[in-house]
């Protein structure tokens, strides 16, 4: 994910997924949270976020004949989605996280450590069904943590890498921070202040010799999905908290007619995950974009 990347097909109509909901969900249009994930990245290069070294793995199918991915934890609704992706040149399986079952006509799928999914690139539309626990908000299970952070889990520190940044960068994480009674209100604070002080746009012009994130953090105060997924991630580990930066789709557009959101390039989109003791990881959606979908989410979770 390079930072303005997207800013280039955010105007682009093409359609690219038609996901309908074959069972019992009577409202799907009213699903809090409801996103299409595609790949995770943990490495940023200071313009650039990619994936670094991981653990992958093969799953085979079950004796369902399906592919079992994650485990269900009891902690968000359990929904079914079946999925049309048109060919786009990418190898992700784009779901609703967090997938915990797959039904899809290929003999293997790839995991990996980051939980994206994979299978062979295909000139063919690929038609799968997927059965997802959505998240909730706020998570359930969150447990008792000290702020600022002092220890973190194993395996952390791939998700608080940084390259060399300004220290203004790190005094505006804390600032924006300070008063927090626990790492998962801070990341609220994030949220927030970059979904408030902060516009959308796609003029993503260099106007300095800055960098960008730095540039969007303290001059242009605007950009696409890509800074703001950026700037909350890099603050986020700044203050000691695990991030990482997901890049999939927004839900779409919903068509009452047919009963399917219908995902068009244009909803391409980046967002952040971050970790927390008892839920794991959290997502997060700061950009301005996102904002009216969220508070509707949340307003429709009691409903569920």
């Amino acid at each position: 994910v390079e930072l303005g990347a997207y800013g280039e097909i955010e105007t682009d109509q093409t359609v690219v997924m038609r996901v309908r909901f074959p069972d019992s969900v009577t409202d799907p249009e009213r699903l809090p949270n409801l996103r299409w994930r595609g790949l995770a990245f943990d490495r940023f290069a200071g313009r650039i976020w990619e994936a670094g070294p991981r653990r992958r793995g093969i799953v085979r199918r079950d004796l369902s004949g399906a592919f079992r991915v994650f485990e269900p934890r009891g902690t968000g609704p359990l929904v079914r989605q079946e999925i049309f992706l048109d060919p786009i040149g990418a190898d992700a399986v784009f779901v609703a996280p967090q997938a915990a079952r797959l039904e899809m006509r290929v003999g293997t799928i790839v995991l990996d450590d980051m939980g994206s999914i994979t299978v062979p690139a295909s000139s063919a539309r690929l038609q799968y069904t997927v059965d997802s626990e959505l998240e909730v908000t706020p998570p359930r299970g969150l447990r008792a943590a000290a702020w600022p952070v002092v220890a973190h889990q194993p395996g952390a520190a791939r998700y608080l890498q940084l390259p060399p940044l300004p220290e203004r960068i790190s005094a505006l994480a804390r600032d924006v921070t300070a008063g927090s009674r626990s790492p998962y209100e801070a990341a609220l604070k994030l949220n927030h202040y970059l979904q408030t002080q902060f516009t959308y746009t796609l003029v993503l012009k260099q106007h300095t010799t800055l960098g960008p994130l730095e540039e969007f953090l303290f001059v242009r105060r605007s950009g696409n999905c890509e800074y703001f997924a950026a700037a909350m991630a890099v603050m986020l580990r700044r203050v000691g908290i695990p991030a990482r930066v997901v890049g999939g789709f927004q839900r779409g557009d919903w068509n009452p007619y047919g009963a399917y959101f219908m995902v068009r390039m244009k909803d391409a989109h980046s967002w952040v995950e971050a970790f927390f003791d008892g839920p794991g990881w959290v997502t997060f959606d700061p950009s301005p974009r996102a904002a009216a979908e969220e508070a509707f989410g949340a307003r429709s979770a009691a409903a569920l």
